[in-house]
């Protein structure tokens, strides 16, 4: 089984999650850390633990968690992860968001069926929104709508 750990900075992998890493990879799993690039993660590396890197996210900039959400998403669609663990709260909602992301692309590129059934659904959306007699009707009450109130 892969297992992915996340957190927000290297201090959390070597302090807290190092024991943890151990038991995981002793019963036969495959781990992979994610946190914030620091000189402590050297010596996690050093064990042959992989850790990938992501925008540090310790701030409550919505940049910083847009930055950091795309990051997992391409981590996860990468790695194709069987658990993920987040440990920090801050770092938790953009990680459940990718991985729930990540988890309903697998599932579009894994079942053919589905992406005929969105697609489907999607072109009856289209038809519906956007027939040319409902365009003209939007249209039309536009032009003479903002007339009639002048």
């Amino acid at each position: 089984m892969k297992i992915c750990q996340i957190c927000a900075v290297d201090f959390t992998i070597h302090h807290l999650l190092r024991p943890l890493f151990f038991r995981l990879r002793d019963s036969g799993h495959e781990v992979v850390g994610i946190c914030a690039d620091d000189p402590m993660l050297a010596p996690i590396r050093a064990e042959g633990f992989r850790i990938e890197c992501i925008p540090a996210v310790r701030r409550l900039s919505p940049v910083v968690h847009i930055r950091a959400f795309v990051a997992f998403v391409r981590i996860f669609r990468r790695e194709c992860l069987d658990f993920v663990h987040v440990h920090t709260p801050i770092v938790s909602l953009a990680a459940r968001f990718a991985a729930a992301v990540a988890a309903a692309l697998q599932d579009l590129v894994l079942n053919p069926e589905l992406r005929r059934e969105m697609g489907r659904a999607g072109l009856a959306r289209a038809h519906a929104l956007f027939d040319e007699s409902k365009v003209l009707d939007r249209q039309l009450e536009v032009l003479f709508g903002q007339g009639a109130e002048k």
